[in-house]
């Protein structure tokens, strides 16, 4: 499945967002918004402390919020990743997706209105 995966991203034509959406590229230039700053994502949430931390060996879906020596997870509470985007680029619209799970610094923002799905 990763052989596939890296194949279709290495495809001038496609660039592949999730396992089920795939963007033309150039969609996928003008429908990228960015990266996230996941620090201050926590630190708008749990305070000046807080500091976006990531559980090893967990790929897209280990990061947390740590503040102090308390983890707050991304899925928990209605706090995810779309929740970041959405904060970040200040956009009701904005959706979330790991260009590779195995990675979690793959993370990018999209425009959910020219998605593919």
């Amino acid at each position: 499945m990763n052989k596939i995966l890296d194949a279709l991203m290495r495809t001038a034509s496609t660039v592949l967002v999730a396992s089920s959406i795939i963007l033309p590229a150039s969609s996928a230039k003008s429908a990228e918004l960015g990266g996230l700053n996941l620090d201050g994502f926590c630190r708008s949430i749990y305070g000046a402390s807080a500091r976006s931390y990531l559980q090893p060996r967990r790929g897209a879906s280990g990061w947390y919020c740590l503040r102090g020596t308390q983890f707050f997870s991304f899925s928990g509470s209605g706090k995810d990743m779309h929740a970041a985007c959405k904060w970040q680029y200040r956009r009701t619209d904005a959706v979330a997706q790991p260009l590779n799970w195995a990675n979690p610094y793959s993370w990018r923002c999209y425009r959910q209105d020219v998605l593919i799905r």
